[in-house]
């Protein structure tokens, strides 16, 4: 969303996939078509978990992560929210990854780069929305995680839910400890294992039909069918 716009990337319309980028305008009731750009050969399949971040000070939204009717190997997609003009930075080689951003830099945790039965990834990446560039941390996820949920506070990422590994797109092998959030300290590179609250979703998708969210120290999720509320601090 910007500035009551909503921005709708590709999709699949249960035959092809959608090389549109259509915006909404959200200030009128029913809301209605407001513009359509098209989407060069890099697309975004749905099921994909693309991730999208906006910085209306660059007047640019970052389509990170995605396939493409089997293919994953796909670069950063950069939109000019002005003109729809949509340019490409680095390989992310991701799907199935949450991504959060802190200032100037996108997080990808984890994911997968395959489009069949996989291991789920154990890399941390960022993208500097300014320099165009990626680089890869050091230090690796524990276990490995995709498909989960991530948000963050300040510098500090928080992350419950996903899997270990894939046997198809939508099922496989749960993270130990489903319930229980970790945070990660992007200044430190540390890891910290917080409290459990209970039975969450089976696995937490944020660029789907799932959602992790914090407002004012709650957390809140979604698993597609109930409304979960925890305390974080």
């Amino acid at each position: 969303m910007s500035d009551n716009e909503l921005w709708a990337f590709g999709g699949y319309d249960g035959t092809t996939l959608i090389r549109e980028i259509n915006v909404f305008d959200l200030s009128v009731d029913p809301i209605v078509l407001k513009r359509t750009f098209t989407i060069p050969t890099t697309h975004r399949y749905w099921r994909s978990g693309t991730s999208i971040h906006v910085r209306k000070d660059l007047n640019k939204l970052f389509v990170l992560g995605g396939e493409t009717g089997g293919t994953v190997d796909l670069p950063v997609l950069i939109v000019n929210t002005n003109t729809g003009t949509v340019s490409t930075g680095p390989n992310t080689v991701k799907r199935n990854c949450n991504a959060v951003m802190i200032d100037n830099e996108i997080w990808l945790l984890g994911g997968s780069n395959s489009t069949t039965a996989t291991i789920a990834l154990d890399t941390i990446q960022k993208y500097n929305v300014i320099t165009n560039t990626l680089t890869t941390e050091s230090v690796k996820l524990a276990p490995p995680r995709g498909s989960n949920g991530s948000t963050v506070i300040g510098n500090l990422i928080y992350m419950m839910g996903g899997y270990t590994d894939y046997d198809s797109r939508h099922s496989g092998t749960r993270v130990p400890d489903k319930g229980r959030i970790v945070s990660f300290n992007t200044i430190t590179k540390e890891f910290k294992p917080l409290v459990s609250i209970g039975r969450p979703p089976d696995y937490l998708h944020a660029s789907q039909i799932y959602s992790l969210q914090t407002v004012n120290g709650d957390l809140y999720w979604l698993d597609g069918s109930n409304f979960y509320k925890g305390v974080l601090f």
